[in-house]
């Protein structure tokens, strides 16, 4: 087990991780110097220590970061007060309202979970936030399994849109980083899903 000294360093580490990935708008221009003299610690072998290598610690820092935003959608979905289907649009567009604020976190996460699939990664645990809504929408008319299915079908299809999100907007005309037509795009995906299920 870890000291609570190492857990602080650790913590420290990545936050200085995020603090200079959202400054630098790319994961090329964060060194591993510039992570250490970031987050007050002495030498890069701490790093090495705690993550292995850059890659991961990056990886690891973006998966916290988006753990605190997954560990909010409780309360939100508490206050939604409407129609089951509505919650669910509210929902989906609030994911790509927050991926659209930093769409590099948003894309490494993404790939890394598609890379490294686990049932408790982050694109697992937007699905089980997910389905809440579609017990909602569904109740006791499918089963469980059924709906997980859907939920993972309509978070995989959004997740691909971003990530390919050059190609939809060739082949579809949707820019995803336009508000008004990534939650078009996601009304749409939404409708013809649940219509189809």
């Amino acid at each position: 087990m870890k000291s609570k000294s190492s857990e602080n360093t650790k913590k420290k580490i990545i936050d200085a991780t995020l603090e200079l990935l959202r400054e630098a708008g790319n994961t090329n221009e964060v060194s591993v110097r510039k992570i250490v003299q970031k987050a007050g610690i002495k030498g890069v072998g701490i790093i090495n220590y705690h993550f292995r290598t850059k890659d991961k610690l990056i990886s690891e820092a973006i998966r916290y970061d988006t753990n605190m935003i997954i560990d909010r959608w409780d309360a939100i979905y508490e206050t939604m007060k409407m129609p089951s289907i509505d919650k669910l649009k509210i929902m989906l567009k609030g994911t790509g309202d927050l991926i659209d604020t930093n769409p590099l976190f948003g894309r490494i996460s993404m790939i890394h979970d598609y890379l490294n699939p686990a049932v408790d990664d982050n694109t697992s645990r937007s699905i089980d936030k997910y389905m809440m809504i579609f017990r909602e929408i569904y109740g006791d008319n499918k089963p469980e399994e059924e709906i997980m299915i859907i939920a993972h079908t309509l978070l995989s299809s959004a997740q691909l849109a971003f990530i390919r999100s050059d190609v939809i907007q060739k082949t579809t005309g949707y820019d995803f980083y336009d508000k008004k037509q990534r939650d078009e795009f996601l009304e749409i995906l939404i409708d013809n899903l649940i219509q189809s299920m």
